[in-house]
Parts: structure tokens; C-alpha cells; sequence
């Protein structure tokens, strides 16, 4: 394999383990996050922002607070 090879893969690998620990609900825990694990999960106002991961496969979904 190439050196870009190497670097694409793992950019991928580590975009995905950013997701899936930081951004990605599991059964296991209780739909909760685990990176956010010990946090209250409130729901709170605001507008929700998508930001697509791994080229737009996967998203991730946050709240944006309103400036009004």
C-alpha cells in the first residue's frame, strides 16, 4: 500500500471512532453517548445542525442556540 493509502485510511478510522464514541447513541448504555456518558441528557431549545461524517454515510446532530 501507498503512503496516501495509509493516510486515507486512517483518517477514516479515526473520523469513524470520533463518531462512534462522541456523537453515536448505544443500546448498552441506554441510547446515552459515551463520551457524555456521566451527563444529563436534557433536551434543550435551539435549532439542530447536521454535520455529515465519513463523506456524508453517517450524520451527526447538534443544537445550535438561537441568536435572537
Amino acid at each position: 500500500m501507498s503512503i496516501s493509502i495509509h493516510r486515507q485510511l486512517h483518517r477514516l478510522v479515526t473520523e469513524f471512532v470520533e463518531h462512534f464514541n462522541h456523537a453515536r447513541p448505544h443500546q448498552g448504555i441506554g441510547l446515552r453517548i459515551p463520551a457524555r456518558f456521566d451527563q444529563d441528557d436534557h433536551p434543550q431549545l435551539g435549532r439542530v445542525a447536521s454535520t455529515p461524517v465519513l463523506g456524508g454515510l453517517h450524520h451527526s446532530y447538534t443544537r445550535v442556540a438561537n441568536l435572537n
